[in-house]
């Protein structure tokens, strides 16, 4: 009996060397990961940058944190400023950042879309975004020709505190809809709102009848457009045209 429990106590002797081998070994696999992420964290360094939307207002945003952040912070530092310069771009809003190891950060956000080139008061440009919003950035000829070619942009030229740039957006959403490519020029002042079309004439539309009004106007537009060079829809009795 006595040799019996000897061979017991030798069993659970291995038994405990061998659970300590594995506590062991998970010890020393749970320091390296600790170390190995410590390492990635404090020496991030950022090799791409991910943003899967492959669009031309992408690339924008793409230009502005590749162009302002800088790759020598750690990895909290570099989502944090890549968030700020995302979120500080003209062209996104709500921005998402996070990052995968190695070496790559994601980039998610809301683009913000233009409707129209804003012709300040002092002759520069400006943009108009799709939901009203008046969008600041540097406007050179290549922009000018390159945001043309993209979005088919009208220029506005805001001319009365009556007008607002909501009010304009939400009309040029609505002239897409029912006639793209249809817009070159908008004008608006204290009671009407003027067009200047790609066909080269002028429409004139009341300021509180723009929907109605513009409606009037496409049901006639084949008919009166051959000779026409202005069309004056303001009146509520018909539509007039020179």
């Amino acid at each position: 009996m006595e040799f019996n429990g000897e061979k017991e106590n030798i069993r659970v002797n291995k038994n405990n060397r061998s659970k300590k081998s594995w506590i062991g070994l998970i010890a020393i696999v749970l320091i390296y990961i600790f170390l190995f992420s410590y390492s990635s964290f404090v020496n991030f360094k950022v090799g791409r940058i991910r943003i899967d939307d492959i669009s031309y207002i992408s690339s924008l945003v793409r230009e502005d944190i590749v162009s302002n952040f800088s790759s020598e912070l750690n990895l909290a530092s570099i989502v944090k400023e890549v968030h700020s310069i995302c979120e500080n771009s003209p062209w996104a809003s709500n921005c998402r950042v996070s990052f995968n190891l190695p070496d790559t950060i994601n980039v998610e956000f809301e683009k913000v879309i233009p409707v129209a080139f804003l012709i300040e008061d002092d002759g520069k440009l400006s943009f108009i975004s799709r939901d009203g919003q008046k969008i600041t950035t540097q406007v050179n000829v290549s922009k000018i020709y390159r945001f043309k070619e993209r979005f088919s942009l009208p220029f506005v030229k805001i001319q009365s505190q009556r007008c607002s740039a909501e009010q304009i957006a939400d009309f040029i959403n609505y002239v897409r809809k029912e006639s793209p490519d249809f817009l070159d020029q908008v004008i608006c002042s204290d009671f009407s709102l003027e067009i200047y079309s790609n066909e080269k004439y002028k429409v004139i539309l009341p300021l509180d009848d723009l929907y109605g009004a513009f409606d009037r106007f496409l049901k006639m537009k084949n008919q009166i457009m051959n000779n026409a060079t202005e069309v004056d829809a303001r009146g509520k009795e018909g539509i007039f045209v020179k």
